[in-house]
């Protein structure tokens, strides 16, 4: 069987390993490292028109029974002249969520932001029609999300539990024994997944939140990361900051270019609610 895979370097990077134990060749391959690899266009209107390498394309018939379209974590909509390369059947899709929860580019950021406790991820098939991960379900895996846990270590704890259950699933198809099974009804209250816009990224310290002593915030350099102390004697750890109109960057490099008239003796910002340079 030809695979077609379709994702981005992180975190598709996590499904491979356990596509390549699926046959002895794409082992073979994966252990080399040598899998072709063919860039995709980044401008949607040359991805509506761009076309798969060989074998997929171009085909002299109807398409084989042998290929198969994988994406995980793509984001992306794949036109319909590459969907109509493969029998519907065949096109497949991990998505890390518990659908029809979260449909849509960024389930994983959505869930943390929500406080989700539970999600799952889900091997579904890519529909013509119907709605972005619309298609009927051919496995799944719950999984709790852990308390304080941040994107990073849940987007690869769901890539690795794809994987498993990925080939599961390919291993089901080759024995002619998979099961699909319609997603749940949406309803009002289902939560959506869009992509994550720069508001998702705001961050507001109203003064009634933070202590009304010690104040303040700093650079911690054992942790990398920037420290605002807030009430109830918590404290919220920032690693990475962007100023408006900036980069994303360090805690420290942040941390550095703040002009020195900002900073108290001790190497603090006080949050008050004036404006350090009026009298200034």
């Amino acid at each position: 069987m030809s695979f077609l895979f379709v994702g981005i370097p992180s975190p598709s990077r996590n499904y491979l390993p356990y596509l390549c134990t699926l046959s002895a060749p794409l082992k073979s391959l994966g252990h080399k490292l040598n899998i072709p690899v063919t860039t995709i266009p980044h401008i949607r209107p040359e991805l509506k028109t761009w076309k798969p390498p060989s074998p997929f394309f171009p085909l002299s018939g109807p398409p084989p029974s042998n290929h198969l379209l994988l994406t995980a974590s793509f984001g992306r909509i794949l036109p319909s002249s590459l969907l109509s390369l493969f029998e519907p059947t065949l096109t497949l899709n991990v998505h890390p969520s518990d659908l029809p929860a979260y449909r849509g580019p960024a389930p994983i950021q959505r869930a943390l932001l929500n406080g989700e406790r539970e999600t799952a991820v889900c091997v579904i098939e890519m529909k013509r029609r119907g709605g972005i991960d619309a298609g009927d379900v051919l496995g799944r895996i719950p999984l709790t999300i852990p308390s304080g846990i941040a994107y990073g270590p849940l987007r690869d704890t769901l890539a690795q539990k794809g994987g498993e259950l990925l080939v599961s699933i390919l291993r089901s198809i080759l024995n002619g024994n998979e099961k699909r099974t319609p997603q749940r009804p949406l309803t009002p209250t289902t939560p959506h997944a869009p992509f994550i816009t720069p508001i998702d990224y705001n961050l507001t310290l109203h003064p009634s939140v933070l202590l009304c002593a010690s104040r303040f915030c700093e650079y911690h350099r054992p942790l990398s990361s920037v420290l605002v102390r807030c009430a109830q004697g918590t404290v919220l750890r920032v690693p990475m900051l962007r100023s408006e109109f900036k980069s994303l960057m360090s805690a420290k490099s942040w941390w550095d270019g703040i002009q020195q008239h900002w900073k108290d003796s001790e190497g603090c910002i006080t949050f008050t609610n004036t404006n350090p340079l009026a009298d200034s």
